[in-house]
C-alpha cells in the first residue's frame, strides 16, 4: 500500500473526510523516483503553499496522518508550518515522535500550539 492509500483507508475507518492537500502531497511522494528517497522523505504540508491549493491541516487531519506514520521508516520529516494545529494536534505529533524514531525533522512554526502542546512535544 502507498501512504496515500493508507491515508484514505484510515480516513474511512475514523469517518473523517480526507484533506485534499494531504492526498495531493502523498500522491506526489508516491510518483517520485525511488532514488529521490535514499535519505527518506520530507512531507511538505505547509499551510502557506502558494503554488498549490491548500486546505490547512487541522488536529483531526494530523491525528489520521500520525496513525499512518507510526513506526514508518520512509518518512523522515514533516513540515506542518502555517496550519491550524492546536495543543490537541501537538499531542498526536508527540505520540508520533515517540513511536517513530526515523522522524528527524519537524517544523510546526506558525500554528496555534500553546504551552500545554509545547510541553507535550518536549516530553516526546
Amino acid at each position: 500500500h502507498s501512504l496515500k492509500q493508507n491515508y484514505l483507508e484510515m480516513c474511512k475507518d475514523v469517518t473523517q473526510l480526507p484533506n485534499p492537500y494531504i492526498v495531493h502531497v502523498l500522491q506526489e511522494v508516491y510518483q517520485q523516483p525511488v532514488e529521490n528517497h535514499s535519505d527518506g522523505v520530507m512531507l511538505k504540508l505547509a499551510g502557506n503553499n502558494h503554488l498549490t491549493p491548500v486546505q490547512k491541516i487541522t488536529d483531526d487531519d494530523v491525528m489520521v496522518l500520525a496513525k499512518i506514520l507510526y513506526n514508518n521508516t520512509f518518512v523522515t520529516g514533516l513540515d506542518l508550518r502555517y496550519n491550524s494545529l492546536t495543543d490537541t494536534g501537538a499531542e498526536h505529533i508527540g505520540i508520533l515522535l515517540r513511536e517513530t524514531p526515523s522522524l528527524r525533522h519537524l517544523n510546526l512554526m506558525c500554528n496555534d500550539i500553546a504551552t500545554k502542546g509545547a510541553e507535550f512535544l518536549t516530553k516526546a
